[in-house]
């Protein structure tokens, strides 16, 4: 696998700052659960919106629309950028993950699209009445553990410093493993709040033909 095609669609599925792609899934079937809870728009502290639909029995559809302007500077509509997920909500131990999947992007170039490779991200969520609160895997956290040799996990460099990316590699099974094994660390997962938004009209997105 040549690593660079996976740099354009890492940008495209990190949208949150910091998270950190792994190229294999955090699920398993017998790990996947469902909760309703999650289901409804929530907005969070830079008021982008999150739209959880259910589109399966144990699987989620998030229409994520960003608001807020990215690190890097780019200008954003009035009206916000939506792009749509697939999500699994997933068991593991005492804790509940998500595994966040992108899907598309719409462009109908099959050659371009053939150098796209989409990756997954993991949150950890607790769910507290009209608050979830969720912690994304952090990448600065997880780039200086692997820095100071403190933590040991598959997994690629890419881009040049001081913009390194890490990217996962390792299998499903060492995630679980990892993730236990961090999941109550705030600095591993340091936890953010979506609030629920009871009035507001969920978001629309013609995503369907994108599966």
């Amino acid at each position: 696998m040549h690593l660079s095609r996976i740099l354009f669609i890492i940008g495209i599925s990190i949208f949150i700052s910091g998270c950190v792609p792994s190229l294999r899934p955090l699920l398993t079937e017998k790990d996947l659960t469902f909760k309703s809870a999650l289901l409804g728009v929530w907005v969070d502290e830079d008021n982008n919106i999150w739209d959880f639909q259910k589109s399966g029995d144990k699987s989620y559809r998030l229409i994520y629309t960003q608001y807020s302007s990215p690190p890097f500077g780019t200008s954003l509509p009035k009206e916000g950028v939506p792009a749509g997920f697939d999500v699994h909500l997933v068991q593991i131990g005492e804790n509940l993950f998500l595994d966040i999947y992108p899907i598309g992007p719409d462009i109908k170039n099959d050659f371009y699209i053939f150098h796209l490779i989409p990756v997954h991200t993991f949150a950890k969520v607790q769910f507290e009445n009209d608050i979830l609160h969720i912690g994304m895997l952090d990448h600065d956290w997880i780039k200086n553990m692997i820095d100071k040799e403190k933590v040991s996990i598959k997994h690629e460099r890419l881009g040049e410093k001081p913009g390194v990316t890490i990217l996962l590699t390792a299998s499903t099974r060492e995630l679980q493993e990892f993730v236990l094994k961090y999941a109550k660390d705030p600095e591993a997962f340091p936890m953010g709040k979506l609030h629920r938004q009871k009035s507001q009209q969920g978001s629309s997105l013609d995503i369907d033909s994108k599966q």
